[in-house]
């Protein structure tokens, strides 16, 4: 998948985006604070992180006896531009739009 069919992809899921700024504001979170983070939200399942896994946005990381997920390079990318446009919509939104 190219870069750009990544993204536009993941901008129609916003469970997917949650749980990408949720590892990039923790750098990595195990499979145990997942579940206990989205155990109440019905929209977020285990099986949009390993979408994410087979999209290449997140890597795996045992450490002992805990699998933890990470972004990789791409992951870490799509996060910036999402917090970039983020902060373009929240300016123009303050600005009256233009």
């Amino acid at each position: 998948m190219l870069p750009i069919e990544i993204f536009l992809t993941m901008t129609k899921s916003q469970s997917k985006i949650s749980i990408l700024k949720r590892i990039y504001t923790h750098h990595l979170l195990s499979v145990k604070d997942f579940q206990a983070l989205y155990s109440n939200n019905m929209t977020v399942d285990m099986k949009d992180v390993w979408e994410l896994y087979n999209e290449n946005l997140v890597t795996t990381l045992t450490k002992s006896t805990t699998l933890y997920f990470k972004l990789t390079n791409l992951g870490n990318e799509l996060v910036l531009i999402l917090k970039d446009l983020d902060s373009w919509i929240e300016q123009n939104q303050e600005s009256g739009g233009g």
